[in-house]
């Protein structure tokens, strides 16, 4: 799937193209590439206008992705999935499991442990339940159970019964970074 986004990309990048010709050149169904370009949305703006289509020629809806500025975020609502912040064109970036992340906050980890403990050090003023943990780890219920019990023994991190979870922001049980200075943490 990501190469068909990729294709659907790189023929219309500054280059609006109407759904016949995607359909043409892709050899795509339309509710293929309805669905392809609200997948490449989520990451890049898409725009949607009624112009001249610069394969056939024709006038009507054509579809386009235009060099976004360097000081202007990809789209709306890309960010990172780990850190949260945006992502703007020119930085480096890579996709995991279909979201985009800044190079810099990947890293591939060895274990769900691994995977927890570092989301939670990138940010360290939030809690996290263990259902929205699996949800952003992208990881089984189970194995996310089992790496937060493991990282109860460390003193780095705490666990609050009744905490509200950043994510969902319900009333659970969650885990964090144990705030320097509060009992327990290794700073104090």
């Amino acid at each position: 799937m990501p190469g068909r986004a990729a294709l659907v990309t790189a023929l219309i990048f500054d280059r609006p193209l109407c759904m016949a010709c995607l359909r043409d050149r892709t050899g795509f169904s339309t509710p293929f590439v309805e669905a392809t370009l609200k997948r490449i949305q989520k990451m890049i703006a898409v725009e949607r206008e009624e112009a001249r289509c610069r394969g056939c020629g024709t006038n009507g809806r054509v579809y386009a992705v235009h060099r976004p500025s360097e000081t202007v975020p990809l789209a709306a609502d890309a960010r990172c999935a780990v850190c949260g912040g945006p992502i703007r064109y020119g930085e480096p970036t890579v996709v995991v499991q279909d979201s985009l992340v800044h190079e810099a906050c990947y890293r591939v980890p060895s274990d769900a442990v691994d995977l927890v403990a570092e989301f939670l050090r990138k940010t360290p003023k939030s809690a996290y339940c263990n259902i929205c943990l699996a949800s952003i780890c992208k990881l089984p219920y189970e194995k996310i159970a089992k790496a937060t019990a493991r990282l109860r023994g460390l003193s780095e991190f705490r666990v609050l019964i009744g905490g509200r979870c950043y994510a969902c922001q319900r009333p659970r049980v969650t885990v964090g970074v144990r705030p320097s200075g509060e009992p327990g943490s290794s700073d104090g």
